[in-house]
């Protein structure tokens, strides 16, 4: 045991690290997060970018229309993708495999029900915009809640 380590009746392993070391390399770890995330946010955006630069270049102004209507619906169905879970998992200490499991299994029924409320809604959504063509955009395209579950 180490000096400060007997005097509060605990073993250190390893040396003693100055308190200006840690924060240095404390802050390091944060500033190389934020770049990467910059990083992952600018080319998201991008990637958001092409694709409705292509879509308005392959299709119609009207179809263009109803695609925009159905992706309203889908983004705030994304809002509710994962209640959280994922962030919760990463940063809990410990996770066993059964809570894997667990949270695996809660994801996959969230997106079946959130799957069914969209299905359900669409003709609600068709009337709301006055649009009935949009009724199977939007119960087609809410199967990419499946996706996000697993």
């Amino acid at each position: 045991m180490t000096e400060r380590g007997a005097a509060a009746g605990v073993a250190l392993d390893g040396p003693v690290v100055p308190q200006a070391v840690r924060h240095e390399a404390l802050g390091a770890q944060v500033f190389r997060g934020s770049w990467i995330s910059l990083v992952a946010q600018a080319t998201q955006l991008l990637f958001r970018l092409i694709s409705t630069i292509a879509l308005a270049r392959l299709l119609t102004p009207d179809a263009y229309g109803l695609v925009a209507m159905v992706t309203v619906v889908t983004g705030f169905i994304g809002l509710f993708k994962s209640l959280g879970l994922a962030t919760a998992t990463i940063q809990a200490p410990r996770v066993t495999h059964g809570e894997l499991n667990g949270l695996f299994w809660l994801n996959v029924a969230f997106g079946a029900i959130t799957l069914v409320v969209a299905v359900a809604a669409a003709p609600l959504m068709a009337m709301v915009y006055g649009e009935p063509r949009v009724t199977p955009l939007i119960a087609g395209l809410s199967f990419e809640v499946i996706k996000w579950a697993g």
